[in-house]
């Protein structure tokens, strides 16, 4: 059963990589369509994909603490 569990926990894994690797795609386009139209908005989205990854690497940092593995 052990073994059922973390393969549960490895296709949950992978939805979730997929949905956010989907959620970054479209999110690249609007930023190059915008940064073509409009170069003064790229610093806002630089500075909103730093706080992404700043929030989703804290995430991360967490659930290993408490233990998942």
């Amino acid at each position: 059963m052990l073994a059922n569990l973390r393969n549960i926990e490895k296709i949950k894994l992978l939805v979730i990589g997929l949905f956010m690797v989907l959620i970054l795609g479209s999110y690249a386009q609007f930023v190059m369509r915008v940064g073509f139209s409009n170069p003064g908005l790229i610093w806002e989205e630089v500075v909103s994909a730093v706080l992404g990854s700043a929030l989703l690497g804290i995430f991360v940092i967490i659930r290993n603490k408490r233990g998942h593995r």
